[in-house]
């Protein structure tokens, strides 16, 4: 019999991908990391093999140190836009106020 290796894990486009996939590693590891079975893991990403998941979380384990790294960095630039996301919404929600007292003030005007 013979043994085949597979690479189950692709970098591209500065992200972590199950190989042929669109599904980032990240998803796979932040369910594993909440306790989830590898096969519970598996029916939230049905387009892939229980092979391929067993293999994302072999290949995080494998480099563990350098993948903590990779998704706190994740973490940070998540966070990073998100407060960019708040501090625009807060600009248009005052605008938007203002239009709208504007508004109110010419209909009882």
């Amino acid at each position: 019999m013979e043994t085949a290796t597979r690479q189950y894990i692709e970098f591209r486009e500065g992200d972590y991908y199950v190989s042929g996939s669109r599904v980032l590693l990240e998803s796979i590891v932040a369910e594993f990391l909440d306790g989830r079975s590898l096969e519970s893991i598996q029916q939230s990403f049905p387009t892939l093999k229980l092979a391929e998941i067993y293999g994302a979380i072999a290949f995080y384990l494998d480099n563990q140190a350098e993948m903590n790294s990779y998704l706190q960095k994740r973490r940070n630039e998540y966070e990073e836009r998100r407060q960019a996301s708040i501090s625009q919404d807060e600009e248009f929600r005052r605008l938007l106020q203002e239009r709208m007292s504007e508004a109110r003030q010419q209909e009882l005007a």
